[in-house]
């Protein structure tokens, strides 16, 4: 299963994805977060968004919590286990 967690009108917002062709529809998620994946869906994500994904046997399951937290400034912080190396997604930053 693949969510996608899109910005809407300035919210986070949750769309889950059920083919290749939905995935394409968002070009900029935030995150994707893919749970039991088929290895479809894997070839899915790595050839919409150009981007190499870890073997899921190195994979540790992580508790809810250390996935990211809201601080008290309001901003939120997301753990992720790899980045993309796309210079053109930080615009120069």
């Amino acid at each position: 299963m693949i969510n996608l967690f899109v910005l809407q009108n300035g919210r986070l917002s949750q769309e889950q994805v059920e083919d290749r062709n939905e995935l394409l529809q968002y070009a900029n998620p935030i995150w994707i977060d893919v749970v039991d994946p088929e290895e479809d869906e894997l070839i899915w994500i790595k050839e919409a968004f150009g981007v190499l994904l870890p073997e899921l046997d190195d994979l540790g399951d992580l508790e809810a919590s250390a996935r990211y937290f809201e601080a008290d400034d309001g901003h939120l912080h997301i753990r992720t286990d790899f980045l993309l190396d796309d210079r053109r997604l930080f615009n120069g930053y």
